[in-house]
C-alpha cells in the first residue's frame, strides 16, 4: 500500500500518518517526507532538481510496492501547490511524471489523501514553519490544493474536510476510506 498524505500546512497530516502506522504491519512500511528544496539560485534550478526529485520518487515506490507499504507526507502534488506560490515556476510538470507511471501494477496501489481546513483554523495551528499566514494566501494555498488533487491522475483519491473534526474522526474517516 502507498498512502500520500497532502494539504496545507498545520492541517494535520503528521498526526494522521502517527495513528495508521499501526494498521500496516502486513510489511515494513517506509515513511517518506518531500518538503521544501532551498539552497538554489535559479527557479529553474530549483525545479529540475525537484524534477528529478519526483521521478526517482516514483521509481523508488515502483521498485520496492511489493515488499513494503509507503507513507508519504507530502509528495509530487504540494508542487502544483507550492511552485508557483513561491517557487516562480509552473508545477504542473508533475502531472507528466505521473503519467509516466501510470501504467504499471505499483500504480494501482496509490492511495491519495487530501485535508483542508479553513484559513483561520490553519494559522492558529500555526509552528512558525509556514509559507505564509495570511489568510488570503492561506485560501489560496487550499483552493490550490483541491485543483491539484483534481488534476492528480491517481485513481484512488479522497479528500477530508477536517474543520470541526476531531483527530479520532478525521482517524476513523482515513480508516474507513483505506479499509484498514
Amino acid at each position: 500500500m502507498i498512502i500520500i498524505f497532502e494539504g496545507p500546512d498545520n492541517v494535520g497530516k503528521g498526526t494522521q500518518i502517527q495513528k495508521i502506522l499501526p494498521y500496516l504491519h502486513d510489511r515494513p512500511t517506509h515513511q517518506l517526507h518531500y518538503s521544501a528544496v532551498t539552497g538554489f539560485n535559479t527557479p529553474e534550478e530549483t525545479k529540475e532538481y525537484s524534477e528529478k526529485t519526483y521521478f526517482s520518487m516514483f521509481k523508488l515506490l515502483h521498485h520496492y510496492y511489493e515488499e513494503f507499504n509507503f507513507v508519504l507526507d507530502r509528495s509530487h502534488i504540494g508542487e502544483m501547490v507550492y511552485a508557483p506560490l513561491y517557487r516562480n515556476y509552473d508545477g504542473d510538470y508533475v502531472l507528466e511524471i505521473e503519467k509516466v507511471w501510470m501504467g504499471y501494477d505499483f500504480w494501482k496501489q496509490i492511495y491519495l489523501i487530501t485535508f483542508v481546513d479553513d484559513p483561520e483554523n490553519l494559522i492558529k495551528r500555526d509552528d512558525g514553519l509556514s509559507f505564509t499566514i495570511e489568510p488570503d494566501k492561506k485560501k489560496d494555498e487550499i483552493n490550490r490544493f483541491m485543483e491539484a488533487f483534481k488534476k492528480s491522475n491517481i485513481k484512488y483519491k479522497h479528500t477530508i474536510n477536517v474543520f470541526n473534526k476531531s483527530i479520532d474522526q478525521v482517524h476513523e474517516e482515513v480508516r474507513k476510506y483505506l479499509d484498514v
